[in-house]
């Protein structure tokens, strides 16, 4: 999959910020989406759909890097569930 969550994001946390966290993995165009709750503020996750496999799976070994002051956690995710947050934050 082309696909990774994040979780335990700083809440002012840009897709700009995870553009440069994930440096070095090329992003899909439109490819941050970041996670809100019903209120429509930041959750602390967000997906993040690559350009392609390889550069998801480089991605992976991001997880428990430090992002700001936070750690953290990225999963392998796929489409589907990106798409359902989507649907799911508006």
């Amino acid at each position: 999959s082309r696909v990774v969550k994040c979780r335990g994001l700083p809440y002012s946390a840009t897709e700009e910020d995870l553009k440069d966290f994930f440096e070095g993995s090329k992003v899909a165009k439109d490819g941050v989406y970041l996670v809100v709750n019903h209120a429509g503020r930041s959750s602390g996750e967000a997906y993040i759909m690559f350009s392609t496999a390889e550069d998801a799976s480089k991605a992976l070994k991001k997880d428990r890097e430090h992002l700001k002051s936070r750690y953290v956690e990225v999963f392998a995710s796929d489409e589907s569930a990106m798409e359902d947050a989507r649907g799911v934050g508006g």
